[in-house]
This record gives C-alpha cells, structure tokens and sequence, in this order.
C-alpha cells in the first residue's frame, strides 16, 4: 500500500509539472493567446467564443495542473484534464493524422487512469480535512 500511494505521488509530482509547465505561459499570453489556442475548437465545428475557449484550455492546464500535482480537488481537477487532453488529441488527430497524437493521447490515458484511482495518501487534501 505504501508503494502504491508513493508511485502515485511520483505520477502527480512529474505530471503535474508537465501540465502547469505547459500551462503558465499560455494562461499568461493573454487574449490573442487565448484567441489562437481557442482556434483549434474550429477543428470540431465550434467556431464561436475562441478567446473563452482558449482561457478555458490554458487556466485548466495550469489551475488544473497544479490541484493535480497537489492533490486537492483531485477528481474535478483530473476529470477536466482528462477533457482537456481528450480535445487536444481529437484535433491532433485530425489535423494530422495517427502518428503526431502519442503525447496527448498518453496523457489523456494517464488522466483517465488517475480519475479511475485517486490522489493516493501523500495529497495536501489528505492533511487539510
């Protein structure tokens, strides 16, 4: 059990970094940021409020990134990664085709599996109730 709640901590800690790493820079650029990450929803059909959609993607990554890598709000926190992700892969794909979606299909993998499990015992919410 110990090592099962420490490989889960290791897969938040490197993760978790991932998604807040990725995530900062485009939370932080701003509207035109925003504008041009939202763009990609036009890949599904959904043209209106890019700018809205592309907060949306970067504050889950980064927001989202960090309640993961802690623990807290694990399952809303991984469950709205695990969408984001999902998107991201979709529009990968068919913008690209199978071979340019490994990364974010493994990441949308690691998301789901997550959401399956738990934060596991080392979790700031663990310590916080």
């Amino acid at each position: 059990v110990h090592m099962n709640n420490l490989g889960l901590l290791l897969i938040r800690i490197r993760v978790g970094l991932i998604v807040v790493y990725h995530g900062y820079p485009k939370l932080m650029g701003g509207e035109a940021v925003w504008a041009d990450l939202g763009s990609i929803m036009s890949t599904l059909g959904i043209t209106f409020f890019p700018v809205a959609w592309g907060f949306a993607f970067a504050a889950i990554q980064f927001i989202g990134g960090l309640l993961f890598l802690f623990g807290v709000f694990f399952r809303g926190a991984t469950f709205f990664l695990f969408l984001n992700m999902l998107i991201v892969t979709l529009v990968t794909f068919l913008q690209n085709g199978l071979s340019s979606t490994a990364y974010p299909f493994m990441l949308t993998m690691i998301f789901l599996g997550m959401l399956l499990l738990n934060e596991g015992r080392y979790a700031v919410s663990r310590f916080i109730r």
